[in-house]
């Protein structure tokens, strides 16, 4: 009976990835390179991808087409990533932009500096990130981009 449970934490210390059921072909990294990022979304399939150097600060950032709209992925220095898609648009208010907030999850909205509404969200590389995380990331991301869109153009007409 005691063999069973010792083999199953063998396996545990041993081979941590195969016991937890982690993907060995697509194993979880702390960070990506822009490099390997652009890499990434060319296999996903997005073209015209350009990088940008990163920055003082160390974010580094790739722009590309997702449906139509130019959106920006922001590659920070610990591994996190942000998605960013903004969009010039009059008559949208603080008040409006924060009923999005307070009525959506898994992005956050706000007004720039013009007053133009930005859409945001967050991939924290805490635990580790790899391709098929990043994939569902800019699924959920276009999904909501496609939904604030909608919110916009009914609420700021």
């Amino acid at each position: 009976m005691k063999t069973l449970p010792m083999a199953g934490l063998f396996l545990l210390l041993w081979f941590p990835q195969v016991a937890l059921g982690q993907d060995q072909e697509d194993p979880l990294v702390p960070r990506y390179s822009e490099t390997a990022l652009e890499g990434i979304l060319h296999e996903l399939g997005y073209a015209d991808v350009t990088v940008r150097e990163p920055s003082e600060s160390g974010t580094g950032s790739l722009r590309f087409m997702l449906e139509g709209n130019n959106v920006t992925l922001y590659n920070y220095s610990d591994g996190d990533l942000q998605l960013w898609w903004g969009v010039r648009h009059e008559g949208c208010t603080f008040e409006i932009v924060n009923e999005w907030n307070q009525t959506k999850r898994l992005s956050r909205a706000y007004l720039d500096e013009e007053g133009d509404p930005i859409l945001e969200a967050d991939l924290l590389a805490n635990a580790g990130i790899n391709k098929e995380m990043i994939q569902e990331f800019i699924s959920v991301f276009s999904l909501s981009r496609g939904q604030y869109r909608a919110f916009l153009m009914e609420r700021c007409g």
